[in-house]
């Protein structure tokens, strides 16, 4: 789907595993707006150049998981993921969702020994010919993630940027609001925002 308003893929699945790393598999778009997976089994949901308003129900998402870039709304729900991130903002485009992201009882599984729940890397030093945002609302309402040991919201987004005095040449604006509730893992019942402090100015309020 490419430049498409309103596409919706409804209880499709494809014909290989989507956990076989030796395909891609389905991939999802460029520019499109109100996209929906519902009911679907695919190795992954991509919002490849870009997406305004997108939403993943009902499904399970393979070895490359959710990728997202974009604006709006990014709705997840009901959905389980098996991949190293349950969201990855795309690092060839910033690491950027401007709008709201919204994960409703939902399950990640991760095949890798990553412990965040979403993925961002941005160097802050690229002009990418626009302003790069972190999801600026973020609401988590029922989430398992099955790993032992503590869990960040966040990857290290940017190593470079170890304290609140780095002054980053093109800045990636960081979130707004972080709201968390029913967080659970196997062991650690225990969400952090990200082991790099010093670029998020907000605490996860529950």
């Amino acid at each position: 789907a490419a430049t498409a308003v309103n596409a919706k893929f409804i209880n499709c699945n494809q014909t290989n595993d989507i956990t076989d790393i030796d395909y891609w598999g389905i991939a999802g778009t460029n520019y499109c707006k109100n996209l929906v997976y519902d009911g679907c089994a695919f190795s992954r949901f991509d919002a490849h150049q870009g997406v305004l308003n997108a939403t993943v129900r009902n499904s399970v998402l393979g070895h490359h998981g959710i990728k997202l870039i974009g604006n709006g709304t990014a709705l997840i729900e009901n959905t389980t993921v098996l991949a190293e991130d349950f969201v990855d903002l795309r690092s060839d485009y910033g690491s950027t969702w401007n709008g709201d992201l919204i994960i409703r009882n939902c399950r990640f599984y991760p095949n890798g020994i990553s412990d965040h729940i979403i993925k961002a890397d941005n160097s802050e030093d690229h002009n990418f010919g626009y302003t790069c945002y972190l999801p600026q609302n973020i609401f988590i309402d029922g989430l398992y993630v099955h790993r032992i040991g503590k869990s960040y919201l966040f990857n290290n987004v940017n190593p470079k940027h170890k304290s609140e005095s780095y002054e980053a040449e093109f800045p990636i604006v960081p979130p707004e609001e972080v709201f968390v509730k029913d967080y659970n893992s196997l062991f650690f019942n225990d969400l952090s925002l990200s082991k790099n402090k010093s670029m998020f100015r907000v605490e996860i309020s529950s």
